[in-house]
């Protein structure tokens, strides 16, 4: 285990805030899960004058096949997705199971990887070495941020400069 390793309070809270992070993924059932929270729609209500229309720009992972000037999946807009949000987030149950339609999408992989990715970065944590650079190295997964493309690129970003600061590390 990680914490009988680990003397160091601050280190030990940053591995805990950033194996959260990388477990708490922000999926389409997340997201049709806040759409749907009342205190969410009481918001809205108090921000926007009476029958305004909320339009949510989606990408539907099954059905674009289109992408934007970026290279990336184009969004469409959508009104429906008030009455698609409350079943997908009723379905959140299916998450991980063989009847998930999202579990075959290349960001799920992504992320269950970069899981398994950071146990294994405190798998390697040796407490006989440079604990600033440790620090680092266990603190880095913090810029993985964003969602599909965004965060793809960022953990792609974030690997290889943990290679890096690995690398470094080993030759000192």
């Amino acid at each position: 285990l990680f914490t009988a390793r680990c003397d160091d309070e601050a280190l030990r809270c940053i591995v805990a805030r950033e194996l959260f992070r990388m477990m708490a993924i922000k999926d389409e059932y997340e997201v049709a899960r806040l759409h749907t929270d009342p205190d969410f729609r009481a918001r809205l209500d108090a921000q926007f004058a009476p029958g305004y229309r909320a339009v949510n720009h989606v990408v539907l992972p099954f059905i674009t096949r289109r992408t934007d000037g970026r290279g990336r999946p184009a969004k469409t807009a959508m009104t429906m997705t008030r009455f698609l949000f409350p079943i997908l987030a009723r379905a959140r149950r299916l998450r991980g199971t063989c009847l998930d339609p999202f579990r075959l999408q290349a960001d799920r992989k992504v992320e269950q990887g970069l899981i398994g990715w950071y146990q294994g970065l405190m798998a390697r944590f040796d407490p006989a070495e440079d604990l600033v650079a440790w620090r680092g190295i266990l603190g880095a997964a913090s810029d993985i941020r964003g969602y599909g493309p965004v965060k793809m690129a960022a953990a792609a970003r974030v690997r290889d400069d943990v290679e890096t600061r690995l690398g470094i590390l080993e030759r000192t």
